[in-house]
């Protein structure tokens, strides 16, 4: 990028308000931290974070948990158990 144009960019930067330096944040880091979220995972959690529900977008974890296969019992349901255990 041509110097005079970051000086341009880093000039309208001091101007802006708060909200809107926000925006550019976010749009910043978007651009310098890939996150692996596909196209409509990323829209949804856009939407969460504009709305205030999310204070921001984390990377998707590099490796994901191993599915373990259920395990039967017998007896009663486990939920049972600990319920009555505990009181």
């Amino acid at each position: 990028m041509a110097q005079a144009t970051l000086t341009r960019i880093l000039a309208e930067i001091d101007r802006m308000e708060l909200d809107e330096l926000r925006q550019i944040q976010n749009a910043v880091q978007a651009k310098l931290t890939p996150n692996g979220y596909s196209h409509s995972e990323e829209e949804v959690l856009r939407g969460m974070l504009k709305a205030g529900l999310i204070a921001e977008i984390k990377p998707k974890p590099a490796l994901r948990k191993v599915e373990r296969p259920l395990v039967s019992i017998q007896g009663e349901p486990l939920s049972e158990t600990i319920i009555e255990e505990r009181r």
